[in-house]
């Protein structure tokens, strides 16, 4: 495939650029939901409150990673390159993936009790654990929509789930219900969101909405997903393991403002997730069609918006940190202040991490990658510990930090040695305006938040467009999505 056939717009580019826009505008009203969830609750109950919807959806978030055991990934690339398969692996492993949720549900429990937590722990995980059975269900269906190019579907469905989290949570607990409530709403999610999934499978002839349990086709599902699950493994130690050990040792309240500081990255850190579904879905269509040339014009191009998107938003938070969390969340969390900006930091490592791992999965070298996935993940664990124990939340996000600089590496290597294809660098005009952004919102912080934000997006824009740091072509996905580019004409 040339380069001009790129620009011209082929089937695949041109789905994942339709998938990349509905996935950014519907993820972007989500995480704005989310905001506004974790803010109006925190600013209802006691920090040591929140805390305990902290530690539970922790431990879930953390049990419902492994309990994937790299399931989704295989979906996505099966779907994506024979989309007639659909049917057969979701009717007849689906059952496989409950049962695997109801044994990470049990270990759950299990950890909680012998961890020595509350008895008020215990149950609040017994009611909020209980959405890890279907969270493994429905992220099997939302695979497949994935690999199938349904993208904006899928992103639709995660929204709704979005909504019965935030809004059944929040309004309840705002009016003075207790936290509790909170997570019979965040466990009733996956049940609606296997609902909706289900219809939208349906309607797309992708499922039948039969299940079996296929002895045969889910031995050959966990076999395929083997390999994948170690990186589910990482993904878990990576996402939420600094949690569990700051939960272990620390307060709730400093378990709440790690939490909070997480949930800011997360806020932000889901542009990462619209680069990374459609680049799977295009990835491992110029990996199987033998397209190399391809398949690096996608990767770098993928690269150029995480920088284009990430370095400022590294640069904002850095600068806002303690208004963000003393102004938005109230003075009370306060100590988020310094674990929200070390996190900040990192963001932007964050997007190339996951461009990364898409780029390994798509490139089916998932076995190669294990010995050094299992590297890393000790590091992370060992930092975890060593770092929890002696600075609590600042530790915590010290780890994390440490862990993306030496993951992005390793795996920049190993990438380029494996197939390659090579991660770029950012280029200096857009750390140049980054910075700038950065600068302009410290020195307007003192006015206004709101206007530091604004101030700081304008600067970083007035910078990029003087120094040539962005180009015509980066606006060619978006005129693609919207149909202003039309694919080239057969003669």
């Amino acid at each position: 495939m040339t380069e001009a056939e790129e620009r011209g717009g082929t089937p695949d580019a041109r789905a994942a650029a339709r998938g990349t826009l509905a996935l950014f505008a519907l993820q972007t009203i989500a995480r704005l939901l989310g905001v506004v969830f974790v803010v109006s609750v925190a600013r209802s109950i006691a920090p040591n409150q929140f805390g305990r919807y902290s530690i539970v959806t922790g431990i879930v978030v953390f049990g419902s990673t492994v309990a994937d055991f790299g399931i989704t990934p295989v979906m996505i690339r099966s779907v994506s390159r024979d989309r007639a398969c659909a049917d057969a692996l979701l009717r007849g492993t689906l059952l496989t993936s409950f049962a695997i949720g109801l044994v990470v549900y049990a270990l759950s429990l299990a950890f909680v009790g012998l961890a020595g937590y509350p008895h008020e722990t215990l149950l609040d995980t017994l009611i909020g654990g209980a959405a890890l059975p279907l969270t493994c269900v429905v992220t099997s269906i939302l695979g497949s929509l994935d690999g199938a190019g349904l993208i904006s579907a899928r992103a639709g469905v995660t929204l709704l789930q979005v909504f019965v989290v935030t809004i059944g949570g929040a309004v309840p607990v705002v009016l003075g219900a207790d936290i509790r409530i909170a997570l019979i709403a965040f466990a009733a999610a996956p049940a609606v969101g296997c609902v909706a999934g289900a219809i939208v499978a349906r309607r797309s002839r992708l499922w039948s909405g039969r299940v079996a349990f296929d002895i045969e086709r889910s031995r050959q599902l966990v076999r395929l997903a083997l390999p994948f699950a170690l990186l589910a493994g990482l993904g878990a130690v990576y996402r939420r393991f600094d949690l569990l050990v700051l939960s272990s040792v620390g307060t709730r309240t400093q378990v709440t403002d790690y939490d909070i500081a997480l949930r800011v990255i997360e806020a932000v850190g889901y542009l990462g997730t619209v680069l990374s579904a459609p680049a799977l879905f295009i990835l491992s269509r110029r990996v199987a069609a033998g397209d190399s040339e391809g398949t690096q014009r996608a990767f770098a191009a993928a690269c150029r918006a995480a920088y284009l998107i990430g370095l400022p938003a590294a640069a904002g938070i850095i600068a806002l940190h303690t208004q963000i969390a003393t102004e938005v969340f109230g003075g009370r969390y306060s100590g988020a202040s310094i674990p929200l900006a070390i996190l900040g930091a990192q963001i932007w490592l964050d997007f190339i991490n996951t461009l990364q791992g898409t780029l390994i999965v798509a490139a089916d070298t998932v076995r190669a990658a294990m010995p050094r996935a299992v590297i890393v993940m000790g590091v992370l664990v060992a930092l975890d510990i060593a770092l929890v124990l002696a600075f609590r939340a600042v530790g915590a996000a010290v780890a994390l930090a440490v862990f993306q600089i030496i993951n992005v590496a390793v795996f920049r290597r190993f990438n380029a040695r494996s197939t390659g294809i090579h991660t770029p660098l950012p280029q200096i005009q857009v750390l140049g305006a980054a910075a700038a952004c950065g600068l302009t919102a410290a020195m307007v912080a003192s006015v206004s938040l709101a206007l530091a934000v604004v101030a700081g997006g304008f600067a970083y824009a007035v910078v990029l467009a003087v120094t040539g740091g962005v180009q015509r072509t980066d606006f060619d996905l978006l005129r693609r999505a919207t149909g202003a580019v039309s694919p080239p004409t057969r003669r």
